[in-house]
């Protein structure tokens, strides 16, 4: 079984559209978004473990050109009601 999660990525102005496009090619990206707020960017990931969430956002995401800022939620798992 899996780990999921969602990534808020803030972008500098200018940068939401290269970095989005960017981000919809990587393997471990289900969805994502543009999206208004503080946040500029939302992706959902699906990856194997911890280990490979912080391989993603600090390896990856956050070593783009623009990415200011990242705030992870990692899915719970809970079963739906």
């Amino acid at each position: 079984m899996g780990l999921s999660a969602y990534v808020l990525i803030k972008v500098a102005s200018g940068h939401e559209k290269p970095v989005l496009s960017r981000l919809r090619e990587l393997k471990n990206v289900e969805c994502a978004d543009l999206v208004y707020g503080i946040y500029d960017i939302i992706l959902k990931v699906n990856v194997k473990n911890v280990e490979e969430l912080d391989d993603f956002v600090f390896g990856v995401v956050r070593q783009m050109d623009g990415v200011m800022e990242t705030m992870t939620c990692i899915c719970s798992g809970g079963e739906e009601g």
